[in-house]
């Protein structure tokens, strides 16, 4: 967890300025984005979001795409997550 919350700072709020808290959610979405699909040696070289799709059952979807629309899925049927100021 530590490391989530340095690389973070590190790769986000360290660059990135916001004038509201539209344009911070706008921008923490695209680096969630980012962040989520980036191989870890962590992970043996797995995406998050592969991981989690895995460990959800949906290994035996083929492509990296199929596995981000299940997630998407199942994750906007049980997730609302909203930043308040």
């Amino acid at each position: 967890m530590e490391r989530s919350h340095r690389n973070d700072q590190r790769y986000f709020y360290d660059w990135e300025k916001f004038s509201s808290v539209y344009e911070l959610n706008q921008k923490l979405e695209t680096h969630l984005s980012w962040s989520n699909n980036k191989a870890m040696r962590t992970l043996a070289w797995k995406s998050p979001l592969d991981r989690l799709a895995f460990f959800l059952g949906s290994h035996h979807l083929q492509t990296q795409n199929q596995r981000k629309i299940f997630l998407k899925n199942r994750l906007d049927n049980s997730l609302n997550c909203v930043i308040i100021a």
